[in-house]
């Protein structure tokens, strides 16, 4: 996992939210929906150290990513200026949550809520539950220094991010077992 913040990081979102880098980076997704390390009601942007990351991150949500809208979806690059920074090992979650990685992590939306609260940090550097030896970069924009984030370049990466067909029958399988 990294231990620096990188100079670029990747962001999979709906085109719909990336109409301005101002709607791109203003974490109001936070305020409607819970996440692995917030509950709603706060704003956050989720990032990742790589494109593929990113990719990996939303086949969490697969049955959303296959569906009609699939090609709703753009790869953000977002240049990203040197702001203060924490880290959060891997080690670290797994000695407060050892199933950290299941959906739903008291012990990750606590610490998550805290970080956002105390602006201790712009960013939060934290292991992918779907790649723990990757990272997540968590920006916090009510934190002073992201009005610097915004100014930074964010460019659209890929307007079509349809999905290896060849996953489809895992994504079914999901469907299935979820009873959809």
């Amino acid at each position: 996992m990294i231990a620096a913040l990188p100079a670029t990081v990747y962001r999979v979102t709906r085109a719909a939210f990336a109409g301005t880098v101002e709607d791109a980076l203003s974490g109001a997704g936070g305020l409607y929906d819970d996440g692995r390390w917030h509950r709603r009601g706060s704003h956050i942007l989720y990032t990742s150290e790589s494109t593929t990351l990113s990719m990996y991150e939303r086949l969490v949500h697969a049955d959303e990513l296959f569906s009609e809208r699939r090609t709703d979806r753009v790869m953000l690059a977002i240049a990203l200026p040197r702001v203060s920074t924490m880290v959060l090992t891997e080690a670290e979650v797994a000695a407060g949550d050892p199933h950290w990685r299941c959906e739903g992590s008291l012990f990750c939306r606590a610490f998550g809520d805290r970080w956002l609260v105390s602006r201790a940090s712009c960013a939060l550097i934290v292991p992918s539950a779907a790649d723990p030896n990757a990272a997540n970069i968590l920006l916090n924009p009510e934190h002073t220094e992201y009005r610097q984030i915004v100014a930074a370049n964010c460019a659209m990466v890929s307007q079509d991010l349809e999905p290896d067909p060849r996953l489809a029958p895992m994504v079914q399988a999901h469907r299935r077992a979820a009873g959809a």
